[in-house]
């Protein structure tokens, strides 16, 4: 699975977005986002896979956010396999990599969040099915 944007982002929130939920994808999921500015004045922006309620990726999940500046709120990067609701967590199969790179400029006067809860097993370990 693959989610490419390329350009300028101006609104209230921005958000980029891959979900999987107790399922099941075999391959790789990447996200690339290649922009010349990102604004999200009122809430923030916020990029995300999510990998949760047993869910697996059989390959790599990887993020590619670069952008010359980026301004708002808050900043939320990350590849999560929990959303903290009580189910199981999510597996991949192989590496989790977040590439985070702002160009020129960022204001982000509040939080600023990069982070992945990624459950990589062991190489030589079973897959999740």
């Amino acid at each position: 699975m693959l989610a490419t944007f390329s350009g300028a982002v101006t609104a209230p929130n921005v958000g980029f977005f891959i979900g999987n939920g107790a399922g099941r994808i075999d391959g790789n999921v990447s996200m690339v986002v290649n922009a010349g500015s990102i604004s999200a004045a009122t809430t923030g922006t916020s990029f995300q896979i999510v990998n949760a309620d047993a869910a697996s990726i059989g390959g790599s999940a990887t993020m590619d956010v670069t952008a010359t500046s980026i301004s708002g709120d808050s900043l939320f990067v990350a590849i999560l396999n929990s959303v903290n609701d009580g189910m199981p967590t999510g597996t991949i199969g192989s590496n989790a990599t977040i590439t985070f790179t702002p160009s020129g400029t960022s204001t982000i006067p509040h939080n600023a969040h990069l982070q992945s809860t990624a459950t990589v097993p062991p190489p030589g370990a079973p897959r999740t099915p």
